[in-house]
């Protein structure tokens, strides 16, 4: 397994450019910053191996890797409006949306009880 260890190497590199080169503006007029990191993996191989499973041009294919693990939530407003409400303000506001329910609810249960109060109260004055 120590072999195995210094055939493969795996490193990261983080890009280095000037800033205005990675700046892009938006049709809004919103401001971002292009980064990033390169991740590549190299094995070394002896020749028996390399001969065994050639690559490069005209030859076969490298070998891919597996292909990553993407969530199936979709969050297109047009397409799921209740999920993308869900997880960008229900999750966020959950506390602020129930009182204003409660509240709303309350006050147009008073409002209703205060329009019918004076038929209700006339109506017991005159069937006394």
């Amino acid at each position: 397994e120590r072999e195995d260890k210094q055939k493969k190497k795996k490193k990261k590199w983080s890009g280095s450019v000037k800033p205005e080169d990675t700046m892009f503006t938006d049709p809004s007029g919103n401001t971002y910053l292009l980064t990033g990191k390169v991740e590549a993996e190299f094995q070394l191989l002896t020749l028996e191996e390399a001969e065994k499973s050639p690559v490069g041009l005209g030859r076969k294919e490298p070998e891919p890797l597996e292909k990553p693990n993407r969530p199936k939530t979709s969050f297109n407003w047009f397409v799921n409006p209740m999920k993308t409400f869900v997880f960008f303000i229900w999750k966020r506001y959950k506390k602020y949306i129930v009182v204003l329910f409660l509240v709303a609810a309350l006050t147009i249960f008073l409002i209703l009880l205060i329009y019918t109060m004076p038929g209700y109260i006339s109506e017991k004055i005159i069937s006394g």
